[in-house]
């Protein structure tokens, strides 16, 4: 399973959606307000050292969990690649929401007066994340049609 090519590319796809749960998407500054940090799980502000939750964001933190969701699923669906071309492709579109919903957050968060935003790495894992599983399903198709031609000459 792990073996092939695809399954790596899952699995690279895996771990850049797992990061997006720790790595903060923005960090913004309110010259009045403070340090803001916006992270998967909702916008957090910096007061005296400590993380203090401002606002929770669901909606975010439930398309992640469900995208991580469907690339497992993806992984181990070796044997059924056409439902795994499936999850990649639903994965992908995904990924694509969630990177709209953080540049839509981000963008609600620095709509106040004077704030400054330093975007963080996590903006680019959901594209790296696209970019692994368009490779997966491409290598996936490429199996699917090898084992139908095979089937062809017997």
């Amino acid at each position: 399973m792990i073996q092939r090519i695809q399954s790596i590319f899952i699995l690279l796809s895996i771990i850049a959606t797992a990061l997006m749960f720790n790595i903060p998407f923005a960090s913004i500054y309110h010259p009045d307000a403070g340090i803001f940090i916006l992270k998967a799980t909702g916008l957090y502000q910096f007061v005296q050292e400590q993380e203090i939750l401002q606002s929770a964001i669901y909606p975010l933190l439930i398309i992640i969990s469900i995208t991580l969701f469907f690339q497992v699923v993806s992984l181990f669906l070796y044997k059924k690649r056409i439902l795994q071309i499936r999850f990649c492709t639903f994965s992908i579109l995904f990924h694509l929401g969630i990177l709209i919903m953080a540049i839509y957050y981000v963008y609600q968060a620095t709509s106040n007066n004077n704030a400054t935003t330093q975007y963080g790495f996590s903006l680019i894992l959901p594209v790296i994340a696209v970019i692994m599983n368009y490779l997966a399903s491409r290598y996936i198709m490429k199996d699917e049609k090898l084992i139908k031609s095979l089937n062809r000459l017997r």
